[in-house]
This record gives structure tokens, sequence and C-alpha cells, in this order.
């Protein structure tokens, strides 16, 4: 065997080095030549400009609304049923926005001719065909501070009226929901032909989230943070006026932290059920559809764990197994640093003398 020296050593390791780097060189231009998914297009390109800007002041900030930075919404779909999906983003401090697909990645802003302007707090949007006509309606969900009025608060309806102009009509639905409202969702819960209405309520006070191993701690009373059911009574078939039938339904009277919901068949009976995320306190809600227009709360039977500080959540099979499987999405930070920083609900410990 030969004689390993010193200079051979070091030669050994400069080629080992040598042969390293060009790996990775070939492996950096693979990566370079593999078609790229996704595009960035800016918006003198497609016509869309739309911008959620919040400007705080001296008296309106995160002091005086802890959620101002929660965001809004944006829902999509084909509203003038050209074939082409189209845009409609929600606004805080400024408009909702409506943009029509006009093709080749083109669209077109028509807000104001449409009749979709909001002057109020909108925090979510769904696309709907509410009343069945066959073109898509829009559902907007309106929050606000604390201190804001009830009406200022009520969810909002625009209604197709199939030539690309929209009548608000949430109050004569009877779905014109004052409370805080992050969300809703639109689901057939008993399977009679017409869709229902899932309100998902967030509630306006900041809680300690030292106390958050508390079931209540924290918490309020406020009736505008309650989730809420909405029945469509579908009168002789067709959709119609919207009850409120939450009680009744087994939807659970706690205040929440509501930041997610998400519609799908858990259990593979056919019929749909309901994930609510809530960030901190209380804990998950996961409504098993009892298939007699009843919920049941099943997210401790079925759940192994949650997310505490839940945001997003869909519902979808990602595996292809035939399935449902549920997604969440978290606030906790990357960095290890930050995470031990904004950490709370720690029990400190004080050592003995």
């Amino acid at each position: 065997m030969p004689e390993i020296t010193p200079q051979s050593s070091a030669a050994h390791h400069r080629l080992s080095a040598i042969c390293v780097s060009a790996l990775l060189f070939l492996s950096a231009c693979s990566r370079r030549s593999e078609p790229a998914v996704f595009k960035l297009l800016s918006p003198r390109e497609t016509g869309i400009d739309f911008a959620n800007t919040i400007n705080a002041s001296d008296s309106f900030n995160v002091q005086t609304d802890v959620y101002i930075y929660n965001g809004a919404g944006v829902a999509v779909g084909d509203i003038d049923n050209d074939g082409l999906p189209d845009i409609f983003f929600s606004g805080n401090m400024v408009s909702s926005r409506l943009y029509r697909n006009k093709g080749a990645m083109q669209f077109q802003d028509i807000t104001r001719p449409a009749g979709v302007s909001t002057s109020r707090w909108a925090t979510g949007a769904s696309m709907v065909d509410i009343n069945d006509d066959g073109y898509l309606d829009i559902y907007v969900s309106v929050s606000g501070p604390e201190h804001s009025r009830p009406e200022d608060r009520a969810n909002l309806l625009f209604l197709n009226n199939r030539n690309r102009t929209f009548t608000e009509e949430a109050a004569k639905y009877g779905i014109a929901d004052t409370g805080f409202t992050t969300h809703a969702a639109f689901l057939d819960y008993d399977r009679d032909g017409c869709l229902d209405l899932f309100v998902l309520n967030n509630s306006p006070k900041d809680f300690a989230r030292g106390l958050a191993s508390h079931p209540t701690a924290g918490r309020d009373s406020t009736p505008g943070s309650l989730n809420r059911l909405y029945h469509n009574d579908c009168p002789g078939g067709k959709p119609g006026h919207f009850t409120n039938i939450s009680a009744s339904a087994g939807i659970l009277r706690l205040p929440g932290y509501g930041l997610g919901v998400a519609v799908g068949d858990v259990n593979g009976d056919g019929w749909p059920d309901i994930y609510v995320s809530n960030d901190g306190m209380p804990n998950d809600v996961l409504y098993l559809n009892n298939r007699d227009g009843t919920f049941t709360d099943l997210a401790a039977k079925s759940l192994k764990h949650t997310s505490q500080a839940g945001m997003g959540v869909d519902i979808a099979d990602f595996n292809n197994d035939g399935r449902e499987d549920i997604l969440q999405v978290d606030m906790m930070p990357s960095d290890l640093q930050r995470r031990k920083k904004t950490q709370g609900n720690t029990t400190e410990c004080t050592a003995a003398e």
C-alpha cells in the first residue's frame, strides 16, 4: 500500500473539494434548465393593480384594533359565464374591486359599473350561485374594530343581474350578519338541494395568550363573535330566505378567534362536515354532520393534535387515497430566536432556595 504523506493528503482534499464544487455547479445548472412553473406578471401586464393599503394613525392602529393587519380576502369565479375566471378582491380601508377576465391574462376593473364598490371593512369573499339562476353571486364578509357599529359590519350579498352588474340584497336574504366576520362557507348540509351558509366570526377583543391553556380564559361574550349556521329555507324548492338555526343545529356558543373554515366529507358518508380553525382559544372544532340537521364536535376524539394558533385551513384528498385530509397553516415563525421571543403561555419557574 502506498504511503500517505501530508502532501498527498492535501492533494486528496483539494481533489475532493474540486469534485464537490463541480457536482454543485452541475446541480445548479440542472435546476436552472428546468422550466419555471409560474411567472410573475406586473400590474402593467395584467391590469390588476389592487392593493389592500392600511393607513394607520395615532387614533387607529394596532393598539386600538389588534386585528388591523388580519387582511382581506379574494374570490375567483366566472361571473359572466364567458368561460374565463374573474377576480374579486375584498378591501379593508379601500374599496373592494372586481376584475373581469378579458383573456390572455388581461383584466379590466369593472368595480364601479358592476356596482360592487364597498366602504366597509371587508375581510373575505365567496362566489356562489345563491339563487340557482346559473350565475355566480358574491358574498362579502365584513368586520371592524370593537367600537364599530353593527350596521357597519353587516355582511354583503351582491346578487348577479346576469349583465355584469350586481345588486346588494343581503338583508333581503336574511344573511346581513352583523358579527365580526372573518369568512363564510356555503354548503348543502341537509342535502335538500339548496345551499346553506356557515358564518365564521372572530372576537374583537384581544386575549391573554398566557392563559391559553384555559378553555375560556381571556374570552368575552360578545354576541358578534359567535359562529352561525344559516339554513336556506328554500320555499317550493327554490332558494330564498335564510334562517339562523345555529342553536338547534348544535353550533357551539363559544366566542372564538375564528380565522379559517373549510367544508368537506371527512368521514366519507356523503354528507358535508365543517372544520373551524381557531387562533389560540378555544380549540379547533370539527363539526361532524349527523345527517339529521345537527352537528357534533368530534375534534377531541378524531384529531391527535391541532395548531394552537390556527390560521387558514383546507380539506382535500392530498394523497389521492380516496379520503379527505385536513391541512392547517400556523403563524409560528421559522426563526428559532423570534419563535422564543413571541412564545406566550409558558409557565415561569423559580428556583427553590
